[in-house]
């Protein structure tokens, strides 16, 4: 029997192309119903690159445009998916007989989960009191960097630019069956991309990039959202645009997660976030947010792995992030510095024209301190009730590290001549008690060169010493730490440079080569160990030998992080 709250489809239209020919071969009407319905193709014609088009009709007024990835087109089976979501709307999508998972491990599904009413709105449930749904193939759902410019500089898709942006791909493990799906409960990794918070799209994880096919039993669910960037996400210094829009993003995201991802064969109990870069830092941030929100049931996630950064200060207060908007007011015309004024300015004009204002003044945008999103951290951290307050939230397990030549990313990351330019760059990112702790601490010799010095600066603050620190603070919890270090490249290649460690914790791409498929494999099976000491590393050296390390770097990093903390007037409690 429908439900109530389900949208209902009177007629869907559907019209299939030959991927491969690019020619419209079939059109149909047909009738829905609960469940299946069968799309037949041309008496005789088998189109194995089947890409089906299909507009749902809601009495036959309103529409929404689904798009289905390419499968094997067969009249002998249902092509048609109806998956019932937790708020009583359905997704639709086609497959052919190759089943439900053939194809989406590699063309994964989009959809929304989040709606943006406005600029440096709160997001909100995508679906009206109709509840029409939509479901994208995900290389034709453009709508995912907030920039006015044609994607293609970013992402090499076409297309243009969107602030209402919410939106993930979900990609299944091979083999799952619709006949299936119901029964099965895979663990769910959640992978939150990088580009310090102002750039990046989910699409750099490509079509195959984070299914797990080296080892069945480490099949997942794989979810990969966008989230708002930059000034469009990290905005702050009104009583109105207070920031941390991109994290409250994620968050809202696992939520839609917890309720739905069992529709698409998840178990919601077993999530795993992961990050990249920036996207551990948001990992680190969901970590604090979890550690202060109400008990539940069920936690938004159990695990979470940071791979090359985490937080090292507490985010700049409301007053430091409001000179930001301050700036851009003034820069487009602006004048005083009344709420209601720079709030009006600034929503009102197009998204081309604030960017352009950002680029012009050279604006990086980071979390604030906001005490509702983000509250006081970094004590928190330090006194132990992070890692108390997790566990008791269901939280078990964390795994963070670094690759051996960090440096290499960052020290090319910005042109510096002189070292004014790199107090200056090092100023964008960091607090300026930071940037003198760094300044003072940075090697003579390195000073040498103001790019080498950069690269030293940045790979201690993003990555080396913020890891370090939350290994200390966790250690003495009950929740589980591991830490790593990774020097092996599936290419041999000499550098293994920041982010360059994706496709060994993915199992793709390179790592797919038999000659590597031994490593991968038993990589995984050793980070889930427990070391024994709290400077212990679990190694992957440069010949794919994994074994434990004491830390080299231990003592330093923790001398800097000391000195950081006193500037901070962070304390244990």
């Amino acid at each position: 029997m429908r439900s109530s709250s389900s949208p209902r489809l009177d007629k869907v239209v559907a019209t299939a192309y030959d991927v491969k020919e690019g020619l419209k071969w079939a059109s149909a009407d047909f009738s829905t119903t609960l469940q299946f319905t069968t799309l037949i193709p041309p008496k005789g014609k088998i189109i194995k690159h089947l890409w089906v088009q299909a507009v749902a009709m809601t009495d036959l007024q309103s529409a929404t445009k689904l798009m289905a990835a390419p499968g094997n087109a067969d009249p002998s089976e249902d092509s048609r998916v109806v998956l019932t979501l937790a708020d009583g709307s359905r997704r639709l999508y086609f497959e052919g007989s190759g089943g439900y998972g053939s194809h989406f491990h590699t063309h994964p599904m989009n959809c929304r989960y989040g709606h943006i009413k406005h600029r440096w709105a709160d997001p909100s449930p995508c679906f009206s009191q109709d509840g029409n749904a939509r479901i994208h193939h995900a290389t034709d759902s453009i709508r995912i960097i907030t920039e006015d410019r044609p994607l293609s500089t970013r992402t090499n898709l076409p297309g243009v630019a969107d602030e209402d942006c919410l939106r993930l791909n979900i990609f299944v493990p091979p083999q799952s069956s619709t006949s299936q799906i119901s029964l099965q409960r895979h663990p769910v990794g959640v992978y939150i991309h990088g580009g310090f918070l102002q750039f990046g799209h989910p699409h750099i994880c490509n079509v195959d990039h984070l299914i797990t096919d080296i080892d069945e039993e480490r099949y997942k669910v794989w979810v990969v959202p966008t989230y708002r960037l930059g000034v469009l996400g990290f905005l702050a210094g009104t009583k109105n645009i207070r920031g941390n829009f991109g994290l409250n993003d994620l968050w809202f995201c696992l939520q839609w997660i917890q309720k739905n991802i069992i529709t698409f064969g998840g178990d919601p109990t077993e999530v795993c976030i992961s990050g990249t870069s920036a996207g551990a830092y948001a990992c680190h941030q969901l970590m604090h947010r979890l550690s202060r929100s109400s008990a539940s049931s069920t936690p938004l996630f159990r695990e979470a792995r940071l791979y090359s950064n985490a937080i090292v200060n507490q985010p700049q207060d409301m007053q430091r992030s409001r000179q930001n908007i301050l700036r851009i007011f003034h820069h487009l015309g602006g004048q005083g510095h009344d709420d209601e004024d720079i709030e009006a300015l600034l929503r009102g004009i197009s998204t081309g024209d604030l960017l352009a204002a950002v680029e012009h003044l050279q604006l990086v945008f980071r979390p604030t301190t906001d005490d509702v999103i983000i509250q006081e951290q970094m004590t928190w951290q330090r006194s132990g009730r992070l890692g108390h307050q997790l566990y008791e939230r269901g939280f078990r397990r964390l795994v963070l590290g670094e690759v051996r030549d960090e440096h290499s990313f960052y020290s090319i990351l910005h042109r510096v001549e002189d070292q004014s330019q790199l107090v200056e760059v090092l100023r964008r990112y960091y607090p300026d008690d930071v940037v003198r702790v760094l300044m003072e601490n940075i090697p003579r010799k390195v000073m040498e060169d103001v790019s080498t010095a950069l690269g030293w600066a940045m790979s201690h603050a993003q990555v080396f010493v913020p890891i370090r620190m939350l290994t200390r603070d966790l250690w003495d919890t009950p929740v589980q730490v591991l830490r790593y270090r990774i020097e092996w490249s599936p290419n041999r290649s000499d550098i293994i440079g920041h982010g360059s460690d994706l496709s060994l914790w993915t199992c793709t791409h390179s790592v797919r080569k038999r000659e590597n498929q031994e490593v991968c494999r038993n990589w995984h099976a050793s980070v889930r160990q427990k070391p024994k000491e709290i400077e212990d590393v679990l190694l992957l050296d440069h010949t794919g030998h994994i074994q434990w390390t004491r830390d080299e770097r231990w003592k330093d990093c923790l001398s800097l992080s000391k000195d950081i903390e006193k500037r901070h007037k962070i304390s244990r409690l």
